[in-house]
């Protein structure tokens, strides 16, 4: 759902009764003058047709229009006193309701959860409750994003439910004979299924016109650690977003990666690329960094290039937005992922274009070249 709901958005239906008796109210205050100025100003509109001369028609004309906005405004005006604090009183109400709600989802969950130590049950209340409130709070107060948070959320919290539900099955099945023969599978969740989750959920709400810019390592897509992103990817495509990627090739640092490797993945991006170009309104175009040539490259390109040894991000970027999602990656393994904001014409996505711009399109017979000489480089 959309964030930055007005107050008057959020009100219960119940409200809109309310304002109209505010309007009513208003009237019988401000009926005698208000209807007095309207008339006058009726009147000098409909006069402004008679004057023959152009110049008093005009100013006949302006006067008239002036006493009916005037008559208007003080409608609104005495309207909005009494308006006002019922939006206030309204907004009580909710906060009281919220309270209520919280002490009522403590209560239930107090007398729902059992655990082996009070220190256990009362941790695993607070947990669950706070978990429910910031729900409440991702969704009330959010930003774009929120909405691909809330689905990467819920879909932990799905897994965590199944693991409970497989562990309460086990110790009950074996409670009840411990010759059962039952077997639960708990299967852990790996630090590159969560990065893939969170990208992935952000990618699917990328809008028509969105953007996703991003600097890869090789590594993350030859051992297909990123397979909800790459079909996140193909659909966002097909529905208008462009997709930048750059890929690093490096031989040290936290990305490295070897020739024939680099040669696989590359080739199989520029037949992703061209694929998914022909399908959809959205592009997909990749371009190569390999690190050993940024000396020769011109500007600020080579500092901002020789950073990416130690981490790689993406910004996913709303057409209407005032802020980009950046995501930073400091591990090949996905491990150490870092989210945060990004303003429009940041440094980060000056020094990304910058460098996209230096860097060439490739093909299949240039990245041949390109990573044959590479790897000639550290040879």
């Amino acid at each position: 759902m959309a964030s930055g709901k007005t107050e008057l958005a959020e009100l219960d239906p119940l409200s809109f009764v309310q304002k109209l008796k505010d309007l009513s109210a208003a009237l019988r205050l401000t009926w005698d003058y208000a209807a007095f100025v309207l008339a006058m100003g009726i009147g000098a509109v409909f006069l402004s047709t008679l004057v023959p001369y152009p110049f008093w028609a005009r100013v006949t004309e302006h006067v008239g229009m002036g006493l009916i906005v005037a008559a208007v405004a003080v409608v609104l005006a005495e309207w909005g006193a009494h308006y006002r604090p019922g939006l206030r009183m309204l907004s009580e109400v909710k906060a009281m309701k919220d309270m209520v709600g919280v002490v009522a989802l403590e209560g239930a969950l107090r007398a729902t959860i059992r655990g082996g130590r009070r220190e256990s049950e009362e941790a695993a209340v607070q947990h669950l409750k706070e978990l429910a409130l910031y729900l409440r709070r991702l969704h009330d107060d959010g930003d774009w994003a929120q909405e691909g948070y809330w689905e990467y959320l819920n879909w932990l919290l799905n897994y965590t439910t199944r693991h409970a539900k497989r562990l309460s099955d086990a110790s009950a099945q074996l409670r009840l004979s411990a010759d059962s023969g039952g077997e639960y599978r708990i299967q852990a969740l790996s630090a590159a299924e969560i990065t893939d989750t969170i990208l992935a959920e952000q990618m699917e709400k990328l809008p028509p016109r969105g953007k996703y810019s991003i600097v890869s390592d090789i590594e993350s897509w030859r051992s297909q650690k990123l397979k909800k992103l790459h079909e996140a990817s193909k659909f966002a495509v097909a529905r208008g977003v462009k997709i930048r990627r750059i890929f690093v090739l490096a031989r040290e640092g936290e990305f490295a990666t070897m020739g024939e490797e680099a040669r696989k993945v590359l080739k199989a991006h520029l037949d992703i690329a061209q694929e998914w170009s022909v399908q959809g309104t959205g592009s997909y175009q990749i371009r190569v960094l390999p690190l050993h040539e940024t000396e020769q490259m011109p500007g600020l390109v080579p500092q901002f290039a020789a950073s990416l040894l130690k981490e790689h991000f993406g910004v996913f970027e709303q057409p209407e937005a005032d802020h980009c999602i950046r995501i930073r990656v400091a591990a090949q393994d996905l491990s150490d992922l870092r989210i945060g904001g990004l303003a429009r014409g940041s440094s980060d996505l000056d020094d990304f274009d910058r460098l996209w711009d230096v860097l060439t399109e490739v093909t299949s017979d240039s990245v041949d070249a390109l990573v044959t000489e590479w790897d000639a480089a550290y040879h």
